[in-house]
């Protein structure tokens, strides 16, 4: 449990530190609170980390600000910062993604739930807010873990690139610490995109492991997304949806 609630808490800070940055360019808050129609205290915790806004009102302050639910995770800071492509042209075609198979109706670009297994049957479940972004035609991904070996924060960077018919996530924590390899194939006929598969995973200290784990688009959806980031963390069997429990088995998670 403790480790569930430093991670929504980390998530409410990178909002609140996205919302005073945009809010910089207002030279009162009382007035900018007043043009979105929010009460100046109830604005002040999300300022401060404190709480996260309603759904409609998560989605008004994106609309007056121009922006998008990613300030629940990215910073906004470097949203629109052009990155280096991948690799040098010696890689081209063999580490880097073909383009057309990974456009934005395969994989669209926007916030994911990732969900899947610690480790043996036994040890629970993990559940975390990742972002999918393109930036100079190349894809990347973003999120941050709960807090695992005594660390505070677990931001993991990487990037997605097609492999056979799936797609294969490549993944790590700052000084590559703790890294993954995760291979994906789309679940057919889903509502909204739903990825699924293994993750290989190396943690900053002991054995290697695979689990089971499931990608869930979360669309533009605020209630979604705020429901996910809640959940953010450690959870039980009892808190998986139908979908997560299929596509999670016992016996699939390999030490």
């Amino acid at each position: 449990m403790p480790r569930t609630k430093r991670t929504q808490t980390q998530l409410r800070m990178i909002f609140g530190d996205n919302l005073r940055l945009l809010s910089r360019a207002y030279p009162s808050i009382s007035e900018l609170s007043r043009q979105l129609g929010i009460n100046r205290t109830q604005f002040n915790r999300y300022l401060s980390g404190e709480s996260f806004p309603r759904p409609d009102v998560l989605d008004r302050i994106c609309d007056f600000f121009g922006t998008d639910a990613r300030i629940l995770l990215h910073p906004v800071a470097v949203i629109s910062r052009s990155a280096p492509l991948l690799g040098a042209d010696f890689l081209q075609g063999f580490m880097t993604q073909d383009h057309a198979a990974l456009d934005e109706r395969v994989l669209p670009s926007g916030l994911y739930q990732v969900t899947r297994r610690l480790g043996d049957a036994s040890a629970g479940f993990l559940s975390a807010l990742i972002l999918i972004f393109r930036e100079v035609g190349e894809v990347f991904v973003r999120g941050y873990n709960a807090a695992e070996a005594g660390l505070p924060r677990h931001e993991f960077r990487g990037y997605a690139a097609c492999q056979d018919a799936g797609l294969m996530l490549v993944t790590s924590q700052r000084g590559a610490q703790a890294c993954a390899v995760t291979f994906l194939s789309p679940l057919p006929d889903a509502d909204t995109p739903v990825w699924t598969g293994h993750a290989m995973r190396r943690p900053a200290s002991g054995c290697p492991h695979v689990v089971p784990v499931i990608y869930e688009y979360l669309g533009r959806d605020p209630a979604r997304i705020l429901r996910a980031a809640r959940q953010s963390g450690a959870i039980t069997a009892d808190q998986l949806s139908a979908l997560q429990k299929a596509h999670l088995p016992e016996d699939q998670a390999l030490t």
